[in-house]
């Protein structure tokens, strides 16, 4: 044993110093945390103080203490000690592979919280892998170069670290100066955890203590909770256990005369939040889209259900929440769920038209599963030169000729997807086919281009709206000149809204928000004749089940969990904002308030719009918020399990 011992002092010893250097980057990204929301200011509220100002260094120390016991002490330690028994030879190179890759594990983890307020998945790792593949132009959205340079710096340091152990073993200079360097710092964070767990602060209890490397790994896995308890309840009493039906009558006669049969357009705008929406005159600005709100219902209160493109798209198609059922209707060997198959059953042909293929094969499949029968993308087509000109002469109306490339060829490929809309709907209406058209252009995906030299984020964001509100122009006066119109259903809504700091600097990360969440909806229906402004909270759930009442197609119900966006019941039940595993917080409306639990920083927060600050902290406790976010997540785990994923089943919208 002392043989051993001596070999480790002698051999090993010196590569405490590369994990330490990692140890003292954890400390870094820990404190990065802290300055956050989610954590410093989010103690000092928890102990009734008014603000970080009044937080004691003790009580600083407290939060890092044992960040600094695993990172400066335990983990070196454990490693070289690893290093030891495993590794016979080539201590270099192992030190320097799991040096490096104690690093990134902790680099990733930090570059995500910086964008987003939200330690990454796994699953959101593997997403932006594949999407970096088919676009890597939008790699620096989020890897600025200013980070790709830290982080290589980084690792310099670790490298060098390395190279001073190797050089220890040649040298008793070098090895003793980093015993007593690493003895040093391990003796001092020993005496500094020794006396902090003596005689321990309140703060030491918090979640914020949590050492942030166990936060990190905690979140790449994302492990829940158990749904057996709900096993005995069936889906109707899922629904209200999640507050998501009421049980009042409900009176839609007013919108019975005008429901028959019609063509569907979805024209989804790809990141659009309200608050560029409303920029420049809002609505009645936008030739178009206002032209259609003459006769349609306007919901200003409309909300995404999740701020991810693929889990609002499963949203606003299938009629569910995303969270577990989204990934359950992929596995299914097949399902009859949603706006779609409940088409398709009435002679539908439903069409989806993207510029790019789906980067992410669960896409592909999810699109499939819920019930696409064709899919058009522009990048798998060729054009004739006569309408590559024709394109060509639009898009130098739009950027200068010698702009980005990148640009240019977004504008392209979406503008390519409006061409064949175009043909396609002269086609089914030739065939006399009744069809769904499913738009989703992508100039709106990640960083807004300025292309008319807008003085803020949110105005290229209003910029794009109005250029794509032409695009919408062009079909809309197709179906006129056809008289198609009348026969048409029209819905202008987007996916999301702005939800890193990559796209604006100034996004307030780590909450549920109206930036991220609150979008338009338009849905045109002529015989309304008049503007019907919905002042209700909706979501993306409302979609499918409004657009089948309106034409009279009875919808699968309960496996849709929306109602009608006029639907009385809509006012009492509670709207749910699902964003934990992208923003870090769920969220929901209720009885005239909104409502935030933070998993990062496992704080509760109310208030009465969608915006919340350490001011509208609320004792998590007593205000059952985190038990209802909880709780809304286990329901929705087994409300999936009962899905009738064979058939479907008919709506009663009159409960």
């Amino acid at each position: 044993m002392q043989l051993w011992i001596s070999s480790w002092y002698r051999i090993n010893s010196p590569y405490l110093l590369p994990f330490i250097i990692v140890g003292l980057f954890s400390i870094f990204v820990k404190s990065i945390f802290l300055q956050s929301g989610s954590g410093l200011l989010v103690v000092s509220r928890f102990i009734g103080l008014q603000g970080i100002a009044q937080l004691s260094m003790r009580e600083h120390v407290d939060l890092l203490v044992t960040d600094m016991m695993l990172g400066l002490v335990l983990v070196p330690i454990m490693m070289t000690l690893l290093l030891a028994i495993f590794v016979k030879r080539r201590y270099f190179s192992a030190c320097l592979v799991v040096s490096s890759l104690l690093y990134t594990v902790l680099f990733i983890g930090f570059l995500s919280f910086s964008n987003t307020g939200r330690f990454i998945s796994v699953e959101l790792i593997l997403d932006a892998l594949w999407w970096s593949v088919d676009h890597p132009q939008d790699i620096m959205d989020i890897a600025t170069p200013s980070a790709i340079v830290k982080a290589l710096l980084i690792l310099m340091v670790i490298s060098a670290g390395c190279v001073v152990a190797k050089l220890a073993l040649s040298s008793q200079k070098i090895h003793r100066m980093l015993i007593m360097l690493s003895g040093f710092i391990i003796s001092i964070t020993i005496l500094t955890f020794s006396f902090s767990m003596m005689t321990p602060s309140l703060v030491s209890s918090f979640p914020q203590s949590t050492p942030i490397a166990y936060i990190i790994i905690s979140s790449l896995f994302d492990l829940e909770g158990s749904s057996e308890r709900y096993n005995n309840l069936n889906q109707q009493q899922i629904l209200q256990s999640m507050s998501l039906i009421d049980d009042g009558d409900n009176d839609l006669s007013e919108h019975a005369k005008i429901k028959q049969h019609k063509d569907v357009i979805l024209f989804i705008l790809e990141t659009g939040p309200y608050a560029s929406f409303k920029l420049n005159g809002g609505l009645k600005t936008l030739p178009y889209i206002s032209s259609l709100a003459q006769s349609a219902y306007v919901a200003k209160q409309h909300h995404s259900t999740y701020p991810y493109t693929s889990s609002a798209l499963f949203s606003i198609i299938s009629g569910l929440y995303p969270v577990h059922a989204r990934k359950a209707i992929i596995d299914v060997a097949s399902t009859k769920i949603g706006l779609f198959h409940t088409l398709s059953a009435n002679g539908y042909h439903n069409a989806l038209y993207l510029p790019q293929q789906d980067s992410f094969k669960s896409d592909v499949v999810m699109f499939d599963k819920l019930g696409i029968s064709s899919r058009f993308i522009s990048k798998q087509h060729e054009i004739e030169p006569a309408q590559e000109t024709q394109l060509a002469k639009i898009i130098d109306a739009i950027v200068p000729a010698g702009d980005t490339q990148t640009l240019r060829a977004k504008l392209r490929l979406d503008l390519m997807v409006i061409e064949q809309v175009k043909r396609d709907i002269v086609k089914f209406k030739r065939n006399k086919q009744r069809f769904s058209a499913t738009i989703l252009p992508q100039i709106g995906h990640g960083r807004w281009p300025n292309i008319y030299a807008a003085e803020s984020i949110k105005l290229r964001g209003r910029h794009l709206i109005e250029l794509q509100d032409k695009w919408l122009g062009d079909i809309v006066e197709l179906l006129k000149a056809n008289d198609w119109l009348k026969d048409t259903i029209i819905v202008v809504t987007s996916d999301h809204g702005i939800r890193t700091k990559s796209s604006d600097p100034d996004f307030q990360f780590g909450t549920v928000n109206d930036y991220s969440f609150h979008v338009p909806l338009v849905i045109y229906q002529e015989q309304l004749n008049s503007t019907v402004e919905i002042d209700t909270i909706t979501s993306h759930i409302d979609l499918a089940p409004t657009l089948l009442d309106l034409m009279a197609i009875p919808a699968p119900i309960p496996q849709m969990q929306g109602l009608p966006i006029y639907h009385q019941g809509i006012k009492n039940r509670r709207t749910f904002f699902f964003a934990g595993n992208y923003l870090g917080a769920d969220g929901y409306y209720y009885q005239g308030k909104y409502h935030m639990y933070s998993k990062v920083s496992d704080a509760c927060y109310q208030h009465s719009s969608l915006n919340f600050s350490a001011e509208t902290m609320v004792p998590c406790q007593s205000s059952g918020i985190k038990g209802v976010i909880v709780d809304a997540q286990l329901l929705q785990h087994q409300f999936t399990k009962g899905l009738d994923h064979g058939g479907l089943m008919a709506a009663d919208y009159s409960r």
